[in-house]
């Protein structure tokens, strides 16, 4: 069993043992789960919203096409999207219409609630992948000394310029030009949804995060089934 997989389960014991876990709540989106529209983002290959029970206008959003058994605690979802305000509205029609998809409400900071079970599950998987990754692996050569950014992909940084505070995912020391084991730091700073959109990866750790999704979303639906 993944060490991921392990932390779940020991977290969904912990939230169970402190509360009923919302059981009626669980058990009315179990009946309603077939009945929830999911739309897939057509700007975000791999980016879905699905609708929340007894709300036609809030959206759970996943790296996953089916919706979480259980959105009390859900780590493989990302956030709810909220209908957005006049005010979340000014300033943002520039880049309105990159973030509205058909159907639902724009993605916006000002009306996305990010998860933070989610981040945690992120930087879990991140903290295991980033060695194995190409694009870290060249420029921990190029920089040689130092530390290195892992940078969310929706708002690339120019060439030798420090990324904005809200696009650094996390920092890892470099030395002799190898990235160094155990140096993975979350960045405080980063934010799942900006301005320019929702968090993007690069492609290997993208592929590597939805595969974990995956195997954290089968522990969710297990943990629900025997609850009810």
């Amino acid at each position: 069993m993944l060490p991921i997989e392990l932390q779940l389960i020991s977290k969904l014991i912990t939230r169970s043992s402190q509360t009923p876990f919302l059981a009626p709540c669980r058990r009315a989106l179990s009946n309603t789960a077939i009945a929830r529209e999911t739309i897939a983002s057509s700007s975000y290959p791999g980016l879905f919203y699905h609708s929340v029970p007894d709300s036609t206008t809030r959206y759970s959003v996943s790296f996953l096409p089916h919706p979480a058994p259980d959105l009390a605690f859900s780590p493989t979802t990302i956030g709810i999207l909220n209908p957005a305000s006049s005010t979340g509205l000014e300033g943002a029609l520039g880049s309105l219409k990159e973030h509205q998809e058909a159907g639902v409400p724009p993605l916006l900071p000002s009306n996305f609630e990010e998860n933070k079970e989610f981040k945690e599950l992120l930087h879990d998987v991140l903290r295991e992948a980033v060695w194995d990754d190409l694009a870290l692996q060249t420029e921990a050569t190029v920089r040689g000394e130092g530390f290195i950014h892992l940078t969310d992909y929706r708002n690339p940084a120019d060439l030798n310029r420090v990324p904005a505070p809200d696009d650094i995912v996390a920092s890892i020391l470099v030395q002799d030009g190898k990235l160094v084991p155990g140096s993975y730091e979350p960045s405080m700073t980063h934010r799942t949804v900006t301005m320019d959109g929702m968090m993007r990866l690069g492609e290997e750790l993208m592929v590597v995060l939805r595969s974990k999704l995956e195997v954290v979303r089968g522990v969710e639906t297990e943990f629900v089934r025997d609850e009810n």
